[in-house]
């Protein structure tokens, strides 16, 4: 992975004002199935096992990421369904919270013609590849990916709590829209949990995780030498996903034991799926 490119796809997205609301929910036109097509190279099982004995000081930033589940509302050819905005773009989103992902699912299936849909996993270093790609045509709007944070997690961040609108989305039953299409959610980023005083045994290194969960990185405190002897956690930093990422490609030896801790609700998730499907696909686990 090279450096990022944040000046396309995921600045344009970042930078239009959408809607309040969004009604209408569609896929890619009938016939046009070179969004689909340009995704499954982009999207592939992935395999972390294949990295997994690496030293984790030696992983480079997409193995690490591509450890960490995402998700994609798609149709049964692989096409994404896209949010469509009144600015002329068509957006397909990614969310890092499968219960926001099953959200939007299930608002589909109830339609006929959207009743194909179905959630696709895939590692984050292939979702943070859909968010830098290039804007495309899609008919007559254009066609570009962005991240949806887990609203969940907005609700544990700091700056979402200085916002006010927790109380609000606890009483909306479609809280990915509204946290999707809020513009001043969208600033605030994805938000990933980190604690200076916690380290995680990675064979013989103790890593510096970053958790995309703040219920995660308590429970792994809990477990820690010093939350087992009563001891409570130092500062605990809400940091921007995209800001991370960013500092790990340009101070690449100071972060050689930063990794990223996928959240138990989507590792949890993909393997549910796997059991489904009889467990034919490998599924992505914490490395």
């Amino acid at each position: 992975m090279g450096k990022l490119t944040f000046g396309t796809g995921a600045a344009i997205v970042a930078g239009f004002g959408a809607p309040e609301t969004v009604d209408v929910i569609k896929g890619v036109k009938e016939g046009r199935n070179d969004v689909g097509t340009a995704l499954q190279r982009i999207v592939r099982p992935p395999s972390a096992e294949a990295f997994s004995l690496k030293p984790f000081s030696r992983r480079t930033l997409k193995e690490k990421l591509a450890s960490v589940p995402c998700f994609l509302v798609c149709n049964q050819q692989g096409s994404p369904y896209l949010v469509p905005l009144e600015t002329g773009f068509d957006v397909g989103v990614v969310f890092l919270d499968p219960a926001d992902a099953e959200e939007m699912l299930q608002s589909m299936v109830q339609n006929p013609q959207t009743a194909d849909a179905r959630v696709l996993v895939m590692g984050l270093d292939k979702g943070l590849e859909l968010v830098q790609s290039e804007p495309r045509r899609n008919g007559n709007h254009m066609l570009v990916f962005q991240f949806c944070p887990s609203v969940q997690q907005l609700k544990n961040a700091n700056g979402f709590r200085k916002v006010g609108w927790k109380a609000v989305l606890d009483k909306r039953p479609d809280k990915w829209r509204f946290g999707f299409n809020r513009q001043g959610v969208r600033n605030a980023g994805l938000p990933v949990f980190y604690c200076p005083d916690l380290r995680i045994a990675k064979g013989r290194e103790m890593v510096k995780p970053v958790f995309f969960s703040m219920e995660d990185l308590y429970y792994a405190w809990d477990r820690s030498t010093a939350g087992k002897h009563g001891a409570a956690p130092g500062e605990v930093k809400t940091l921007d996903f995209l800001r991370v990422v960013e500092w790990m490609l340009n101070e690449p030896e100071q972060t050689r034991l930063v990794g990223f801790h996928a959240s138990t609700q989507a590792q949890e998730y993909v393997e549910a799926q796997l059991r489904v499907k009889g467990g034919k696909a490998r599924p992505i686990r914490a490395s």
